[in-house]
């Protein structure tokens, strides 16, 4: 496969193909058994071989232009079928990537956070214990108090983690509250950044499914400024104009060339970038990103409602989609 998609100058490609069968000089013998093509398109290559010697339009009475261009398309198709299973590959390869830096992320909070506060706790309560048992019971009381203290910063610590695992307040009061909560969090974080907010949609106006993948898209957005754009300034725009559902992240920050980020493979692609496109596109929406090297960067998803029933949306190619179903 990554001699097809990466073809050394020995072997041939569709275009070169194409070249030689204009001037009327290609032969079966230039592809090697690996190139990728199926039994069919060989034995009626070696039925219309034109001679490397043959003249420009002195081509075999059988093989007429119309059989070359359906040869040409078949060995297009193989070849973007075959990109599209590397492609394939790739995206399965860097799930799985992702998962498991979720998985270490969530170990490394639940044990340097959660779990040394338990500890913490378990040691207090021994020491409380044996505070009792001496008949110390003014410094158990003390001991007692500190302990109840340091419960509820657990307590906290834990809420902190499970909203960023799953926001509670999404499911149970909405969208809406879920962001002004998630500002609230991130202007206290940072104070250095300044978000300007313009959130001007009723919360019906968001179907119950899309909620969660706007708050992801948005969560792993202001992750990467923080991360990469040494932004100070960034403007979140969620609202609906007609029959779109339309969300804006922009920021002042040191931007990227697109072009080079777009030309990355494997490992060295952005996870972030790739797990945001793939959840406005999963959901029936369209990514655009726009930026350029100190000009900033700006995140454009949209979503059109197919109808004004709720949950109905229309995909990429204008079908409708129900995403009650994704």
């Amino acid at each position: 496969m990554e001699q097809l998609i990466q073809q050394s100058d020995s072997q041939p490609s569709v275009n070169g193909l194409q070249q030689q069968t204009e001037t009327g000089s290609f032969s079966i013998a230039q592809f090697p058994s690996d190139f990728g093509l199926t039994k069919s398109i060989r034995r009626q290559l070696r039925k219309n071989e034109v001679s490397a010697t043959t003249k420009h339009k002195s081509v075999l009475p059988d093989l007429h232009e119309g059989e070359v261009k359906k040869l040409l398309g078949a060995m297009k198709s193989e070849e973007a079928l075959l990109r599209s299973r590397e492609e394939l590959r790739q995206i399965s390869k860097q799930l799985l990537t992702i998962q498991e830096n979720e998985r270490q992320r969530i170990a490394a909070d639940l044990h340097d956070g959660i779990g040394q506060s338990l500890s913490l706790i378990k040691l207090s309560l021994e020491s409380v214990m044996q505070q009792v048992v001496t008949g110390e019971r003014r410094e158990a009381v003390r001991s007692l108090q500190q302990l109840s203290h340091k419960v509820k910063e657990t307590m906290a610590e834990l809420h902190r983690t499970t909203m960023d695992m799953r926001p509670a307040m999404l499911d149970d009061l909405g969208i809406i509250p879920t962001l002004s909560w998630f500002f609230r969090e991130f202007e206290s974080a940072w104070h250095d950044r300044k978000v300007e907010k313009d959130v001007s949609i009723a919360e019906s106006d968001v179907p119950v499914p899309l909620k969660a993948t706007i708050f992801r898209i948005l969560q792993e957005a202001m992750n990467n400024i923080v991360k990469h754009a040494r932004a100070d300034s960034i403007h979140v725009s969620l609202k609906r104009t007609g029959d779109i559902l339309q969300l804006s992240i922009a920021d002042n920050g040191r931007g990227f060339d697109l072009s080079a980020a777009s030309a990355r493979r494997g490992s060295d692609r952005g996870f972030g970038l790739f797990t945001m496109k793939e959840r406005a596109r999963s959901s029936g929406g369209s990514f655009e990103m726009q930026s350029a090297l100190e000009s900033g960067t700006r995140i454009l998803v949209s979503w059109r409602f197919a109808n004004h029933t709720d949950g109905e949306f229309s995909d990429r190619s204008g079908r409708a989609r129900n995403l009650s179903n994704v």
